[in-house]
């Protein structure tokens, strides 16, 4: 069971794994380590599938647990979104 593994954790850890289960808790682990990060950047950090990091991500800001900003890659010439944890407005005890 996850829920041991989140005892000390942030609140918004321990939100995503009570809405997802494991795979929201990499996810926000992912996000708490760096900001603006991309779908591929949080993929790679993960181990899971890009798939299901956009549907994790997407869920989460459905949920407002995050926020994405769309900016262009310079390097690739498309748009990409950069997701941050809305971790100061989440709270759990």
């Amino acid at each position: 069971m996850y829920m041991r593994s989140v005892e000390y954790e942030d609140s918004f850890v321990k939100i995503a794994g009570l809405i997802g289960g494991e795979e929201y808790l990499k996810v926000a682990r992912g996000l708490l380590n760096t900001d603006d990060a991309t779908d591929e950047e949080i993929a790679s950090a993960t181990g899971l599938r890009i798939n299901i990091i956009r549907k994790v991500l997407y869920d989460m800001f459905g949920k407002a647990l995050i926020t994405g900003i769309r900016v262009k890659d310079e390097k690739k010439g498309w748009f990409v979104y950069r997701w941050r944890a809305k971790k100061d407005q989440v709270f759990y005890r």
